[in-house]
């Protein structure tokens, strides 16, 4: 009779390799693992691409407060940045870049 481990008064029989060829070796990096990687990259891909969220969060405007033209934005994220809006209009979110000061050169 094998060995066997004793949990709350079950007896499960003890795994053998030879027996069992799924348990004589486990792949590493499995296929599954690169999934991960792909998403990764895609969302480096699309934010180096289109930029990172930011949301408006200090403004001037001037006109009504049901149809502001804004003169100033300022928007927090990975880059705060302020806008100076060219047609008065300034999101609530919006996709913005890196300043080309901060911006990686080759």
């Amino acid at each position: 009779m094998k060995p066997s481990a004793r949990i709350q008064g079950i007896d499960y029989p003890k795994q053998d390799p030879a027996t069992n060829p799924a348990l004589a070796k486990v792949p590493f990096v499995r296929l599954r693992n690169f999934v991960w990687l792909a998403l990764l990259a895609s969302i480096a891909g699309c934010t180096s691409g289109f930029g990172t969220l930011h949301v408006r969060y200090i403004y001037t405007y001037t006109g009504k407060a049901s149809e502001p033209y804004y003169h100033r934005c300022d928007y927090a994220g990975w880059y705060s940045q302020r806008i100076l809006p060219r047609n008065g209009q300034c999101p609530l979110f919006r996709l913005l870049k890196a300043p080309i000061n901060m911006r990686a050169r080759p």
